[in-house]
C-alpha cells in the first residue's frame, strides 16, 4: 500500500479533490518557514497555502488582542460564524479559546462534533448566523470571527450590525473577504461573466451577490460601529485554484500587494462606543 490517493478536504467554500497523501503534504508545510512553529495548523482540514495563511492570520490577531487586554486564552470568548466543518473553530480551541462555531449546515456540524473530542471549551450550534447573533442574549464574546461570508448575504450591514449589540466594548470583529477586484473573484466566483464570454459555466453555484472594494467595507463597517483596525491581503494570481497547493504560492505572503493584485482581505475591525 503506497499511501497515496485522492482525498476530499473542505476548503473555505469548496471541496478540493487533494491529490496525494494529505498529512505529508501537511507535515511538510508546517516545516516551512512561515508556518514553523504554528503546530495549531494540524488541526484543520485546509488544504492550501492561500487558506493555511489566512488561518495563522486570524491566530495572529487574536493572541494580539489578548496581549493587548492582558487576557488569557482561557477567559476569552469567540464567536466563529459561518463556521463550516471547524477548520478555524477546532485550531483555536487547542489553543485554549472558548469557542462557539455556528453554521447552517448540519451535515458540517455533524462532522465537527466527530473532531472536537475531548474540547470542552468548544461548542457547535445549526443555525443560521444573522439568526443567531439577532437573538443571543448570553454572554458576550471578546472577539467575532466571519470568514468568507459576507458575500454570500442580501443584507450584510444587518448582519455586521447585530454583530456589534453582542461584543465587549473593546471587542474586536475578524472578517475575510473577497476582493472585487482579485483575478480568482473575477474569474471563478463570478461564473456569469465567464459565461457571457465563452458561453459555459465552469463552477456552478459559486456566484457571489456581494461585491466589495476597500472603500466599501470601510463605509460599511463605520455605519455598523465598528473603526478599522488593520488589514492584509494574499495575491490572486498566485491563490488560483490550481496553484492552491504548488510552492508558488509562497511567494503570495512575502510580498506587498497593490490592491488590484489582491484575492482577498483579512480585515480586524475594533468595536467603537457607536451602535447601529
Amino acid at each position: 500500500m503506497t499511501g497515496i490517493r485522492d482525498m476530499l478536504i473542505q476548503v473555505g467554500e469548496q471541496t478540493l479533490v487533494f491529490k496525494g497523501n494529505y498529512q505529508e503534504w501537511l507535515e511538510e508545510t508546517l516545516q516551512k518557514s512561515i508556518f514553523r512553529d504554528k503546530l495549531y495548523l494540524k488541526f484543520t482540514q485546509y488544504a492550501s497555502y492561500s487558506r493555511l495563511w489566512e488561518l495563522s492570520r486570524i491566530v495572529d490577531q487574536v493572541e494580539r488582542f489578548c496581549k493587548e487586554q492582558n487576557l488569557q486564552a482561557r477567559k476569552c470568548d469567540i464567536l466563529d460564524l459561518g463556521c463550516g466543518p471547524g477548520n478555524i473553530t477546532i485550531p483555536l480551541g487547542h489553543l485554549g479559546y472558548n469557542v462557539t462555531g455556528v453554521d447552517i449546515d448540519a451535515n458540517a456540524i455533524a462532522s465537527i462534533e466527530k473532531r472536537k473530542k475531548d474540547l470542552d471549551n468548544v461548542r457547535f450550534i445549526c443555525s443560521d448566523a444573522l439568526e443567531y447573533v439577532r437573538t443571543y442574549r448570553g454572554k458576550p464574546f471578546h472577539i467575532v470571527i466571519c470568514t468568507h461570508m459576507l458575500e454570500h448575504l442580501k443584507t450584510p450591514e444587518a448582519l455586521c450590525c447585530a454583530v456589534h449589540k453582542i461584543m465587549y466594548k473593546k471587542g474586536i470583529f475578524i472578517l475575510i473577504i473577497p476582493n472585487l477586484l482579485g483575478l480568482s473573484e473575477l474569474l471563478f466566483e463570478r461564473p456569469a461573466m465567464i459565461k457571457r464570454v465563452l458561453s459555459i459555466k465552469i463552477i456552478p453555484g459559486r456566484d457571489h451577490v456581494q461585491s466589495f472594494t476597500l472603500k466599501r467595507l470601510k463605509l460599511l463597517f463605520h455605519n455598523c460601529g465598528f473603526q478599522l483596525k488593520s488589514i492584509s491581503s494574499i495575491a490572486s494570481v498566485f491563490s488560483l485554484p490550481f496553484l492552491g497547493q504548488s510552492r508558488f504560492a509562497l511567494l503570495e505572503l512575502k510580498l506587498p500587494l497593490p490592491q488590484f493584485m489582491a484575492q482577498s482581505w483579512v480585515i480586524t475591525a475594533q468595536r467603537n462606543h457607536q451602535t447601529c
